[in-house]
């Protein structure tokens, strides 16, 4: 399967770049770099955005890069900050299952029930 590019990346390429392109997509060669960029434009395969549903996960156990990606059950990223895991779903297109706000939910929940105080008998 071919690379697909973007009009912006395309139009940093010089001419005999364009040409490559145009013959590895099967594609008559043009004069005009615009009329290469438009042609390349009309016949790559179209990028479809990702369907699938991401989790960050944190692990303790990991001194370095505690932060885990995971898509079907299977960690694809780690990294050192949630942000960072949050910008590479971003950028990568995937959809996260769980917000920040509702794993701060479930770990305020989770903290409250297991250092609670005992309640003192009079």
């Amino acid at each position: 399967m071919t690379s697909l590019y973007s009009e912006k990346q395309l139009a940093r390429k010089n001419r005999n770049q364009l040409w490559l392109l145009c013959d590895k997509l099967g594609v008559k060669r043009r004069r005009s770099k615009a009329d290469c960029i438009s042609q390349i434009l009309a016949v790559q395969p179209q990028q479809q955005p990702r369907q699938e549903t991401a989790v960050i996960d944190y692990n303790d156990d990991e001194l370095t890069r505690p932060y885990h990606v995971c898509a079907n059950g299977v960690v694809i990223h780690r990294t050192d900050t949630y942000a960072q895991a949050e910008r590479f779903c971003a950028l990568q297109g995937y959809k996260l299952s769980d917000p920040v706000e509702q794993v701060q939910l479930e770990m305020d929940d989770y903290l409250f029930h297991e250092f609670r105080l005992p309640e003192l008998a009079y």
